[in-house]
């Protein structure tokens, strides 16, 4: 079995039991995408000498167990995440050659923890919905979603065990869906922002990557904001700080949500041989149907509030910039500025409102089933409709998406 072949808990497991050294990951890691990315063009930036720094600062490390919990684990960072002395260019040509003077808290995180950053992966301009140039790894003529669509490709394409990504809208879930793996979006704050680009500081949330849900929890726990001194617990994946059971049994609700009929035929109908599937299961409880109120109320006002605070997290670039910005960007922040003071705050306070209203059991739920995105993911000009996962990120709530669905 080759690195490649290893999941992020492997690969730590193997380098802490001297099976595998640090630098065999590392290299191994830069050649696989040295020889695969051309064609899929996950990766916006990886450089040789940064590499063998990484590689030298973590062979440093000598911790006591457990302090160093992803020791020699390779990770991609999105290139909207600031990464000390490495080009981060936010997806625009206006931050050609940017090196910022400091790592992102969750960067900084990554790497007390003992993780090796192998390079930057591709982001759509600022987060938004200009097509990316990433190729989706199983079929090159469709997106690969946004805006973290260089994280799931190189993901999905086996060129690294984990990525990060952001998601403002839907950015962590509908690319993980389109690419078939493992994405995580977290509690709104779990994971700092501090040196993340900001877009819409209400919803801005940093998420991960990964080929299966343990990876995910083992990273989370190393890099969620009140991790120190947790290194080793997996939070909210069952056990102490796991979801809650009634009589040791999950109830799963079933959201098909107001949008249902956009689904795709082949979507709908997997998703619902799905919900057979865990019907018949007396491991889990399944609530038939859960209708959350306003879903679609709170998805547009999620695009107001969006809107309005992107005009105003990119007014420079839009003042100073604007020949430097895609005439799609240009149209958007046009789109924004017409949005009126009493729209916004009419937005802001349903979503506060709902936010209130859910409680910690949305229907009697433990956890909701809902589609990740309308189906198959569509021809490489577009990044696809966020609009299944706006909700949820407007409500703050957690949310994973699971390649479960072919």
């Amino acid at each position: 079995m080759t690195t490649q072949q290893w999941s992020a808990r492997e690969t730590v497991q193997r380098v802490a039991g001297g099976a595998a050294s640090v630098r065999q990951v590392a290299v191994e890691t830069a050649a696989r995408i040295t020889r695969v990315d051309g064609a899929l063009r996950s990766f916006v930036h990886v450089d040789e000498q940064e590499l063998e720094a990484e590689i030298s600062r973590v062979e440093s490390l000598a911790p006591p167990a457990g302090t160093s919990p992803l020791r020699g684990l390779p990770v991609a960072i999105k290139d909207l995440i600031d990464t000390r002395g490495q080009l981060t260019t936010y997806g625009s040509p206006i931050y050609a050659g940017h090196q910022p003077d400091a790592d992102a808290e969750v960067v900084h995180r990554l790497r007390a923890a003992g993780a090796i950053v192998v390079g930057k992966t591709v982001t759509t301009e600022f987060a938004l919905f200009q097509p990316p140039p990433t190729r989706n790894p199983h079929d090159p003529a469709r997106t690969p979603g946004g805006s973290s669509s260089g994280s799931a490709a190189a993901v999905a394409a086996g060129l690294v065990p984990v990525a990060l990504g952001t998601q403002t809208a839907g950015s962590v879930i509908r690319p993980a869906s389109y690419c078939g793996v493992v994405g995580f979006k977290p509690t709104y704050g779990l994971i700092s922002t501090s040196g993340v680009k900001p877009l819409s500081p209400s919803f801005d949330t940093v998420g991960l990557f990964a080929r299966d849900v343990s990876d995910v929890a083992l990273v989370f726990a190393a890099i969620r904001a009140d991790s120190v001194g947790t290194a080793g617990t997996v939070p909210g994946a069952g056990g102490p700080g796991g979801p809650a059971t009634h009589g040791g049994v999950p109830v799963v609700g079933i959201c098909r949500t107001p949008r249902w009929g956009d689904v795709d035929a082949e979507a709908r109908a997997a998703f619902d041989a799905l919900v057979e599937t865990l019907s018949a299961m007396p491991q889990v409880r399944i609530l038939e149907e859960v209708d959350l109120p306003d879903l679609a109320e709170i998805a547009e006002a999620h695009a107001v509030v969006m809107e309005r605070e992107a005009l105003v997290a990119l007014h420079d670039e839009h003042t100073h910039h604007p020949d430097s910005l895609s005439a799609s960007l240009r149209e958007y922040l046009d789109r924004a500025s017409s949005r009126t003071d009493a729209e916004v705050a009419a937005a802001e306070a349903l979503i506060d409102r709902r936010r209130r209203e859910l409680g910690d059991r949305p229907g009697g739920a433990d956890f909701l089933l809902t589609p990740a995105t309308s189906g198959v993911a569509p021809p490489a000009d577009s990044t696809g409709d966020p609009w299944f996962c706006r909700p949820w990120t407007a409500l703050h709530v957690p949310a994973i998406s699971l390649p479960l669905l072919r």
